[in-house]
């Protein structure tokens, strides 16, 4: 028994929000042609859906841009960053059709590309470095084509490129910018447009940067070349203005994030985890702490516990409040579990592994705060200090010297103090070092507040080796001296 396909109107596609049900169709004004999305690949709410359709009988990646007054702006821009992309021969995905339905929504379909994966997918499959590279490359070849011909991407970032029967294409047309169009773009839009690009990735990728250089150049010897260090620093400031921007975003509704809230309280959480039973669970987060055999830490200011949801073991910690006047000097400053939450998201910009944060929870009675939650992924190993404290041999502490190289040399290129180094907030485990306890980090503007927060960060991580054995405190102290 065949089943109808709903047929959906504008205003239904806009009503939907995030959850617009697929299969569904929608009649082209122009050419009065069904168009059938069977499934959807990307919504942003009220203003575009992306999707798996067929057009006359022909598979299609179907753009329905639905934004009241923007709707036509954003299609043509679409259309126009195509062709721009067609015309200066670099290589995209081909342009099926555009109309509109209902006179204010637009259409624009591409040809369907099976199997295709994006750069971005590609990239997390990747087994090694030299892989990656060899991954990466090939964009920076269509990047000199679009400059060639005075074109830019605006969004740039691996998931507009794709790869597909092993030639990558350049995508998303919105985001091309032609207002330079027809001769070599100028030399300082397209340093910045590189260094964008590559801000896109943790700054343990930047050793990139020389082969990025080299390639480049040779494909654009009518340029002046770019140098390594002149990139290098514009790849620090532009990561440096990403994270910034990226940070205002984990503390608003978004295609990542949920939030509640109301006059007595504040939730914020990651969107996959989003259904009732999470509700639920996060308004039992006391009844969590109750067992004091799950329990991590017992103190005045801060409990910690390890509890179950779905059979996934998650950290919850919980930020007390100790005394009237305790509750008086935190009510007007933002809780430490919304400073944790922000600074796990900072760090994992820059490629500093800490666990992932879920949810963070705030009480509050209107614009006032009390008691907060962090609700974090649980990960298993040992922390620094009691693994290093039993250890005698240097070899185990020299294995893991290029994860603390990796980690104060990012501290120091992006400013970032702790505020508490000891080695019980390091662990040791199977995906690499971790760093916790967050809620007193900061990224600091100034190079002299900077440097007086670090040292003291390095003097406290020190202080932890006291009592090691000669072999491993001499280790620690020559990677301390390296950044003293």
């Amino acid at each position: 028994m065949t089943v109808a396909i709903p047929q959906v109107t504008l205003a239904g596609l806009r009503s939907q929000g995030r959850e617009v049900i697929a299969p569904f169709s929608l009649l082209l004004d122009n050419e009065q042609v069904e168009l059938v999305v069977h499934k959807t690949l990307r919504v942003l709410p009220g203003k575009r859906v992306v999707g798996y359709g067929v057009y006359q009988g022909q598979p299609v990646l179907a753009k329905l841009f639905i934004a009241p007054n923007k709707a036509k702006w954003h299609a043509q821009r679409e259309l126009k960053g195509t062709r721009w992309l067609e015309d200066a021969g670099v290589a995209t995905q081909q342009l099926v059709a555009s109309d509109t339905f209902e006179q204010q929504g637009h259409v624009v379909l591409f040809e369907w590309l099976e199997n295709n994966q994006s750069l971005a997918e590609l990239w997390q499959q990747a087994s090694s470095n030299e892989q990656r590279l060899q991954l990466f490359l090939p964009s920076f070849g269509l990047l000199a084509q679009m400059h060639k011909a005075g074109l830019k991407q605006d969004d740039i970032h691996l998931n507009n490129f794709l790869v597909h029967q092993g030639n990558m294409l350049a995508i998303d047309g919105d985001g091309v910018d032609g207002s330079q169009q027809g001769s070599l773009l100028p030399r300082q839009n397209i340093l910045d447009n590189l260094a964008i690009y590559l801000a896109q990735l943790p700054p343990y990728y930047d050793r990139f940067v020389s082969q990025v250089v080299a390639d480049y150049n040779a494909r654009q010897p009518e340029m002046q070349p770019i140098t390594e260090v002149e990139l290098q620093a514009l790849t620090v400031r532009w990561r440096k203005w990403r994270v910034a921007n990226y940070l205002r975003k984990v503390t608003r509704d978004c295609s990542e994030f949920v939030v509640n809230k109301s006059w007595s309280r504040l939730e914020v959480y990651r969107r996959e985890w989003d259904c009732e039973q999470w509700h639920g669970f996060l308004q039992n987060l006391d009844n969590c702490l109750v067992d004091d055999s799950n329990r991590l830490k017992s103190g005045n200011t801060a409990t910690v516990g390890v509890a179950e949801y779905n059979g996934q073991p998650l950290v919850i910690k919980r930020y007390n409040i100790k005394s009237f006047q305790h509750r008086l000097s935190r009510c007007w400053r933002p809780s430490r579990a919304w400073v944790s939450w922000l600074n796990a998201y900072r760090l994992g910009l820059l490629g500093i592994q800490t666990p992932q944060p879920i949810a963070f929870i705030e009480e509050r009675c209107g614009p006032l705060r009390g008691r907060a939650f962090l609700i974090l992924e649980y990960i298993a190993g040992p922390d620094c200090l009691s693994h290093f404290l039993a250890v005698t041999d240097s070899s185990e502490v020299e294995s893991w010297l290029p994860a603390f190289s990796q980690l104060f040399e990012t501290m120091e290129k992006y400013q970032i103090s702790h505020g508490d180094l000891k080695a019980n907030n390091l662990l040791l485990a199977d995906s690499g070092l971790q760093i916790i306890d967050l809620d007193a980090m900061q990224q600091h503007d100034r190079p002299g507040s900077f440097q007086v927060a670090f040292q003291r960060d390095l003097q406290r991580f020190n202080k932890n080796w006291l009592n090691a054995s000669p072999n491993v405190k001499q280790v620690f102290e020559q990677l301390v001296s390296r950044f003293s």
